[in-house]
């Protein structure tokens, strides 16, 4: 299992292809619970439950929109609470570590 840092783990996913390849993550949600699940990168999130369009920008909230291939449905991922993921089958595990850490210019948000 390969060590990166949270700024790589975020861009590695934006490079993946839009509504194409799957990745596998686990991941802290906000209230301690590990959660895993295999997801396709969404293209965006035009609607919410409502019916409305968001209205604030996922990705200067550090969120992830991706599409659950399981549940079948859109989710938000805090990005900074990724520990572990797979692409290509191969697996990383997130390293809070400054040396690992990309430069700003690097980051997709």
């Amino acid at each position: 299992m390969k060590r990166i840092s949270p700024g790589h783990a975020a861009l590695m996913i934006s490079q993946l292809p839009r509504n194409g390849q799957l990745f596998s993550c686990k991941w802290i949600k906000k209230n301690g619970e590990v959660r895993f699940g295999t997801f396709r990168l969404a293209e965006t999130m035009s609607k919410d439950k409502t019916g409305e369009g968001l209205k604030f920008d996922p990705a200067k909230k550090g969120l992830l929109v991706v599409y659950d291939t399981r549940k079948k449905a859109y989710r938000m991922i805090t990005v900074s609470t990724i520990v572990e993921m797979k692409i290509d089958r191969e697996e990383y595990l997130i390293v809070r570590d400054s040396v690992l850490e990309p430069t700003p210019a690097e980051l997709p948000f």
